[in-house]
């Protein structure tokens, strides 16, 4: 498989300018998959250090300049990094999408078969798992009814049966040459009446709905039994070269 790895564009002269500051050196081979192993190491001890003391810096007023500093070329560095990433990933998903573009199909159709099948089977092997279900619930009722005939005639007491739905019975794997098959029941889950019904436990707020409330000038308690608070988020921005 010949696939064209080379990256043409050249750094900007303030991204070599950030590299320098941060004593960092990158090369194209440093990112063939010999070396980029032994690459990543290198760099992520610097850039480990870089955490160390910017987990350890006490941003003041008198330095602030200094954390804007430290805060941007950190930006830069990641904003080179991506670009690089995704240069060098661009030949892979372009092949990628190629492969998939014959292949999805084929394996698309293949599960819609298995699908087919799972459905037809299903319906099959739930008429065994419901007969077999209606014969152990005739048969536990059969030995309640003779429980209370020797009682009856006994004259004792039994214990009343506890009350319960009993759950399907799963047959047995139907097994065929190339594989086999097996039938299990997963929940489906349907709210009865009203949201308003449902145990707030089981309910998740709408973060996306909530943002753009925000973005639309909600605050505090505008929005019932919601607290909207704002904080304090400092951005950065590079220079262009």
């Amino acid at each position: 498989m010949d696939i064209d790895l080379s990256v043409t564009k050249k750094p900007e002269r303030h991204d070599l300018v950030v590299l320098k500051m941060a004593d960092i050196v990158v090369d194209d081979a440093d990112f063939s998959i010999k070396n980029l192993a032994v690459f990543g190491k290198k760099i992520m001890l610097k850039i480990e250090a870089m955490q160390e003391e910017a987990n350890s810096f006490r941003a003041t007023s008198a330095n602030k300049d200094d954390a804007t500093e430290r805060g941007a070329q950190a930006k830069k560095l990641a904003t080179l990094f991506d670009k690089k990433r995704q240069a060098y990933k661009e030949p892979y998903l372009r092949h990628g999408k190629e492969i998939d573009s014959v292949l999805m199909p084929i394996v698309k159709a293949l599960k819609d078969i298995e699908k087919t099948m799972g459905s037809k089977l299903s319906k099959v092997l739930h008429k065994e798992a419901e007969k077999k279900r209606q014969e152990e619930a005739a048969a536990r009722a059969a030995e309640q009814e003779a429980a209370r005939e020797v009682a009856r005639i006994t004259k004792q007491k039994i214990a009343p049966p506890v009350a319960s739905q009993p759950a399907y019975a799963i047959p047995q794997r139907v097994q065929a040459e190339t594989g086999s098959a097996g039938l299990k029941y997963k929940p489906e889950f349907i709210v009865v009446d009203s949201l308003s019904d449902v145990d707030p436990a089981y309910l998740q707020l709408n973060e996306r709905a909530l943002a753009d409330a925000y973005r639309n000038g909600m605050r505090g308690k505008d929005i019932k039994g919601i607290m909207i608070n704002e904080i304090p988020v400092t951005s950065f921005a590079n220079k262009r070269s």
